[in-house]
């Protein structure tokens, strides 16, 4: 059963981040690069802009205001290990996003990943596991809810020495909230999730692996103008001829386009 961290919510109005070639400069010279914008090609691909010198890239989707960077080659990394304690990781992060002025609203640490790397395993050699960089991930909240789904992330990848070599974000800007409205309660969406499963004639047994409850925000491929209070349900069902996991939301707003998608379908 999900955990419901509010008995009312507002829907929440977003924007696109700025996605043109002076918000890519804008990060190059936060992060230090200003020194060298004279050297990156420009490229447009799709939903896709990208600034790149051959040793740092830069890419920004025009659809969700995402971007992703990397500003220093794997095969630049002086070291071969992360020894960083990951408080000291998460201060260093947080330094980082803090200059180059993104995100304004509220983030929590949600983890720290490792690219992690292999050396040795001959008869005479042990193997020894080695991380080239950390992932500080942070998650937003937004009026004291959490932000679930793909989107509403922060990731600043650190090298072997501390250094900031490259990151991704998925942070639509808020451009205002609605009134307060009631939200359905964590019985009300299992009721509708099981009707829905019903209605999709899955076949087998159906187990929710996972429920949350949260703001839904989409990831850096999609554009969304709209956050919705959503309970979001990992099902996993268990038939005779394919396993099936997919993810299911139930809106727990009664308006909204959310709510009124999942009434027509």
């Amino acid at each position: 059963m999900p955990e419901q961290t509010a008995r009312k919510a507002s829907l929440v109005e977003l924007r696109v981040a700025r996605t043109d070639q002076n918000s890519i400069l804008d990060l190059l010279v936060r992060a230090g690069i200003g020194d060298r914008l004279g050297e990156f090609q420009w490229d447009r691909d799709d939903d896709w802009l990208t600034a790149s010198d051959g040793r740092t890239t830069v890419s920004t989707n025009q659809r969700s205001g995402g971007i992703q960077y990397r500003l220093r080659p794997l095969d630049e990394e002086p070291g071969t290990d992360v020894g960083t304690s990951e408080k000291a990781l998460e201060s260093i992060a947080r330094a980082f996003v803090d200059m180059i002025g993104r995100p304004s609203e509220s983030m929590g640490l949600e983890s720290i990943t490792y690219l992690r790397t292999l050396s040795g395993g001959t008869d005479d050699k042990a193997t020894v596991e080695g991380k080239l960089d950390a992932g500080v991930i942070f998650n937003r909240t937004v009026n004291d809810i959490p932000v679930i789904g793909p989107g509403g992330m922060v990731m600043v990848k650190i090298g072997t020495d501390d250094a900031i070599v490259g990151g991704s974000e998925v942070w639509r800007p808020i451009l205002g909230c609605g009134a307060p409205i009631n939200l359905r309660t964590p019985d009300e969406a299992v009721a509708l999730l099981e009707r829905r499963l019903r209605k999709l004639g899955l076949e087998g047994e159906a187990c929710v692996r996972k429920a949350r409850f949260g703001y839904f925000e989409m990831g850096i491929d999609e554009p969304q103008r709209l956050l919705e209070p959503c309970y979001l349900f990992i099902v996993e069902t268990v038939g005779k001829r394919l396993d099936v996991k997919k993810v299911e939301l139930v809106p727990a707003a009664r308006i909204g386009p959310m709510a009124a998608a999942f009434a027509a379908g």
